[in-house]
C-alpha cells in the first residue's frame, strides 16, 4: 500500500511538470497551437491514469494472496487446547422427587382431665421424664377437705354399723335399722372412693417415657380440659410422610430403598419404604407413603422437611455425559464436540445428538455419538467445527 501511494505521487508529479513545460512553451503563441497542446496533455493524462488503474489492480491481487497466504500460515500453527474424556456405557438411574415431612412416634399433647388452678409443675423443658411421673399438679384444696371429711363421717358410720351387726346377731334390734347403718356405711365408702379418684385427677403425669418438649401453662394459671399444657416428645423412632403423583403407584412399592435427603441438617439416608398407601387423594391424585427410622441420636425433628429421591427408571446400558458439555445452534439443536483423530492431525468434530433422559445434570444420549469416542469436555466453547486441538487433558 505504501508503494501504491509513491507510485500514484510519482505520476501526480509527472503530469504537473509536462503541463508547466507546455505552458512555457506555448505561452505566446496562437489559439491553434494552444488547441493542439491541450489535446496532447488530455491524450497523456488519460493514458497516464490507465496505467494507473493496472498499478491499483495489480496491487489489489497483490494484497489478496498474502493475505491468504498470511491466514493460511496462522492457522496451520494454531491449536486449541481442549480436555477430553473416553465415553463408555454405564449404568444410568433416573430418579423423581418428593417432599416428606418428619412425624415422631410418640408426640403427645397433654391436658388435664379437671379445671383447676396450677400448683405446681415438677419438669422442666428438655427434661427426659419416665412413664406415669408426675408432671403437674392442680390445687385441689377443697376437695381434700372433702375427702377428710369423708373420712370421719365413714368412720363414724363403720361404728354405727359394727353396734347394729352385733345386736342383729344377737337377735336384737329391728332388721330395718341393721339395713339402714349398712348402706350408710357402703354410700360413704363409695362417695370416698369417687372423690379419691377425681382428686388424683388433679395430678397430670406422662402417659409415655419420652422428654418434655414444650410447657404451655405457668404456676398460678388456670387449666381446663380443653387446653393443652404440655408436650411429650419420644424421638427414637419416627417416622417420614410423603405424598407421590398416582403415576408412580405401578413402581412405589414396600421395600423399594429411596434416597433421604435432609436440606436442613446436610446429611442423606437410605431407607426402605414401610408402607405404600392404597388410597388416592382426589383432591392432589396423590398416594402416600410412610417410612420408618430410627432415630437414636435424636437428630431428626419433627416436622422436618426431606427430600425423598426414587427411582423409577434403570437402565443397564446408556451413554451419559453433563448436560455442561452439550451445546445448542442458533435453531436450539444440541451437538457436542468429540476429538477426530486422523494420521496427520487432530481436529474437533461437531456431532448433533439426541438426548433421553435427565436427572440432576446427567444427560442419556440416545443418538449421534457411540460409546469409545473421545468427548472435548474443558474448551468446547472455544472450538468450531473443524478446528486443529491439542488434547492435554484425558479421562
Amino acid at each position: 500500500m505504501h508503494n501504491f501511494k509513491n507510485q500514484i505521487k510519482i505520476i501526480y508529479i509527472c503530469l504537473v511538470s509536462l503541463f508547466m513545460s507546455v505552458v512555457t512553451q506555448t505561452g505566446c503563441g496562437t489559439s491553434d497551437k494552444k488547441f493542439f497542446l491541450y489535446e496532447q496533455l488530455v491524450n497523456k493524462r488519460d493514458s497516464l491514469l490507465m496505467h494507473v488503474d493496472e498499478v491499483r489492480n495489480e496491487i489489489r491481487g497483490l494484497d489478496e494472496k498474502i493475505s491468504a497466504m498470511d491466514s493460511n500460515q496462522q492457522n496451520s500453527a494454531r491449536k486449541i487446547l481442549v480436555s477430553a474424556q473416553k465415553l463408555k456405557l454405564t449404568q444410568f438411574e433416573h430418579f423423581f422427587e418428593a417432599r416428606g415431612l418428619v412425624e415422631a412416634e410418640k408426640n403427645v399433647l397433654l391436658s388435664v382431665e379437671m379445671p383447676g388452678k396450677v400448683l405446681k409443675i415438677h419438669v422442666k423443658e428438655g427434661q427426659e421424664v419416665k412413664k406415669r411421673q408426675l408432671l403437674v399438679t392442680l390445687d385441689a384444696a377443697s376437695m381434700l377437705t372433702t375427702i377428710k371429711e369423708l373420712e370421719t363421717s365413714l368412720v363414724l358410720a363403720n361404728d354405727l354399723f359394727e353396734r347394729q351387726q352385733n345386736l342383729w346377731k344377737q337377735g336384737i334390734g329391728a332388721e330395718i335399722k341393721y339395713l339402714e347403718t349398712k348402706n350408710q356405711k357402703d354410700a360413704l365408702e363409695l362417695k370416698l372412693i369417687t372423690l379419691k379418684t377425681e382428686m388424683e385427677k388433679s395430678n397430670l403425669r406422662s402417659p409415655e417415657e419420652g422428654m418434655v418438649d414444650q410447657i404451655l401453662t405457668k404456676e398460678g394459671e388456670m387449666a381446663y380440659p380443653v387446653m393443652p399444657v404440655m408436650r411429650i416428645l419420644n424421638l427414637e423412632k419416627v417416622h417420614l410422610y410423603a405424598d407421590v403423583p398416582e403415576k408412580y403407584i405401578k413402581q412405589v412399592k414396600k421395600g423399594l430403598n429411596v434416597k433421604l435427603m435432609f436440606p436442613s441438617l446436610q446429611e442423606e439416608k437410605v431407607s426402605p419404604i414401610s408402607h405404600a398407601g392404597s388410597f388416592i387423594n382426589p383432591d392432589n391424585r396423590t398416594f402416600r407413603i410412610r417410612i420408618d427410622m430410627d432415630n437414636q441420636q435424636k437428630t431428626l425433628k419433627p416436622n422436618l422437611l426431606s427430600i425423598i429421591k426414587i427411582t423409577d427408571i434403570v437402565k443397564d446400558s446408556a451413554i451419559v455425559i453433563h448436560d455442561r458439555y452439550i451445546l445448542a445452534d442458533a435453531n436450539g439443536k444440541e451437538f457436542i464436540f468429540v476429538v477426530d483423530s486422523t494420521i496427520n492431525e487432530i481436529t474437533a468434530k461437531r456431532r448433533f445428538i439426541e438426548t433421553g433422559l435427565r436427572n440432576q445434570g446427567e444427560v442419556e444420549i440416545i443418538k449421534g455419538i457411540s460409546a469409545s469416542e473421545m468427548l472435548i469436555t474443558e474448551g468446547a466453547r472455544m472450538v468450531t467445527d473443524g478446528d486443529r486441538v491439542m488434547v492435554v487433558g484425558e479421562k
